[in-house]
């Protein structure tokens, strides 16, 4: 069995792309912590819902547009890999 292609990624994009799973990590936490605090926050609003649950509608899906962009970013971060001057790829 072979190993897998080996990406080279330069050190300060290694860095990014760590903090970024990370940050990804903790906006999903904090969505989960808000359906876990505000069970009624998943089914479909009513017009005497209280203001809170409608912030923490507002919240999880702006948790969601950010760990999508997070990872369109950190997706961005690894398609562009630098080119080998010297042909010397370890695979």
């Amino acid at each position: 069995m072979t190993a897998p292609p080996r990406i080279p990624i330069p050190p300060d994009d290694l860095l990014q792309i760590a903090g970024l799973v990370a940050l990804e990590a903790v906006v999903a936490l904090a969505a989960r912590a808000l359906v876990t605090h505000y069970p009624r926050v998943t089914r479909v609003p009513r017009p005497n819902d209280p203001a809170e649950l409608h912030t923490a509608r507002e919240l999880i899906d702006d948790c969601e547009r950010l760990c999508f962009a997070l990872d369109a970013h950190r997706h961005e971060l690894t398609r562009h890999v630098p080119e080998d001057p010297d042909n010397d790829r370890s695979f």
